[in-house]
C-alpha cells in the first residue's frame, strides 16, 4: 500500500519534507500486530549513568524526582509515574559481560540521549530552579512548530534534560 494511502496526503513537492512522510498514521496504520509482539512491557525506565550517585541524587531532587532506592552505586527515583534508575559507572558484571557503564563527556556538544520531564509549567518551573541554584543551557521557549514550551539544561554528568509543558 502507498505511503500516501495509509498516512494521507504527502507533503507539497519542493518543500522540505518531500519525499519524507511527516503525516499522522490512521488508528488502524497504528495498530500493534499482535502475533510479532515478543515482550509486552509495562512501562520504560532509562538508566542513566553516573559519576557520583548522591551528587546526582540531590539535582534530580530539584526536578521533582524522589528516591525510592539508594545503595552505594545505584537510585531508583519516581516523578509522578515516571521511574528514573541512577548508577555508578563501572566495569562490566557477570550478568553483564562486556558492557561496561560510563558516564557521559560532560563537556561533549553533541549527546546519544535526553531525559524529558513533563511539567505544567516550564516558565515557572525554570523560574524555580535557576532559584535553586539550577543552570539553564536556553530560557523557556515556544518552538516554531508549537503545542509545547521546553527549556533545556544538563545535569552533573552532562545527561541533557528537557524541561517541557505540553500547550493544549
Amino acid at each position: 500500500m502507498p505511503v500516501t494511502e495509509r498516512y494521507g496526503e504527502s507533503p507539497p513537492a519542493g518543500s522540505l519534507t518531500s519525499g519524507v512522510d511527516v503525516s499522522v498514521p490512521s488508528e488502524q496504520a497504528l495498530a500493534i500486530d499482535v502475533e510479532r509482539v515478543v515482550v509486552q512491557g509495562l512501562g520504560v525506565a532509562p538508566l542513566m549513568v553516573v559519576r557520583d550517585v548522591p551528587l546526582s541524587v540531590e539535582f534530580y531532587r530539584r526536578l521533582g524526582f524522589q528516591p525510592l532506592v539508594e545503595w552505594g552505586g545505584y537510585a531508583k527515583l519516581v516523578n509522578g509515574t515516571g521511574i528514573l534508575h541512577l548508577a555508578a559507572q563501572g566495569d562490566p558484571p557477570p550478568d553483564r559481560p562486556q558492557v561496561a557503564l560510563r558516564a557521559p563527556d560532560d563537556t561533549a556538544s553533541a549527546v546519544a540521549a535526553a531525559i524529558v520531564v513533563q511539567v505544567a509549567n516550564c516558565r515557572q518551573a525554570c523560574i524555580e530552579l535557576v532559584a535553586a541554584g539550577v543552570n539553564l543551557l536556553t530560557e523557556p521557549v515556544e518552538p516554531e512548530w508549537g503545542g509545547e514550551v521546553r527549556a533545556f539544561l544538563r545535569d552533573p554528568d552532562g545527561h541533557l534534560v528537557e524541561i517541557n509543558e505540553a500547550l493544549v
